[in-house]
């Protein structure tokens, strides 16, 4: 019951942010990335998602989770006064259920790196595959600078 009630919390507070729930992140290989785009533009940031943060880095949206030890996001912020900032990312889990909190401090015109273990974690030894999101703030704004829906399988 307790899962069920932080799952439903989870969405009702993620589509109140304008985000959409973790379940309606499609599973489909083919997903069209383009797609969201546009919405990736228009938002006061960018998150992505990548297996390495080495150059050369790959983004991507699918991963395999026995083999991804670390998830890496990369935030890079618009618009940002110099100095420095504080990013911090909420991850959901197939469900909306809420999984982690991470926080990074960086500078203005810098990219941001945070990261969350996948193979060798509770996320592979539970299974957890499915459609997850992440949510970025920077400074403890209430509006989301940017979001993004990621597969693990």
């Amino acid at each position: 019951m307790r899962a069920v009630l932080s799952s439903a919390v989870a969405v009702g507070l993620a589509m109140s942010c304008g985000m959409p729930p973790a379940e309606a992140v499609g599973t489909d290989e083919s997903d069209p990335v383009d797609a969201s785009e546009q919405a990736l533009r228009d938002q006061p940031g960018s998150l992505r998602t990548a297996s390495s943060k080495l150059a050369p880095v790959h983004f991507a949206r699918h991963f395999a989770i026995g083999r991804t030890d670390d998830l890496f996001f990369a935030f890079e912020a618009r618009r940002l006064a110099p100095g420095q900032h504080q990013l911090a990312l909420d991850v959901f889990a197939p469900g909306g259920v809420p999984w982690v909190h991470l926080e990074q401090t960086f500078s203005a015109g810098e990219r941001a790196w945070v990261s969350m273990p996948v193979a060798g974690s509770l996320i592979e030894s539970a299974n957890l595959s499915g459609g997850w999101s992440a949510t970025a703030f920077v400074d403890g704004q209430a509006q989301p600078s940017s979001t993004a829906g990621f597969v693990l399988k």
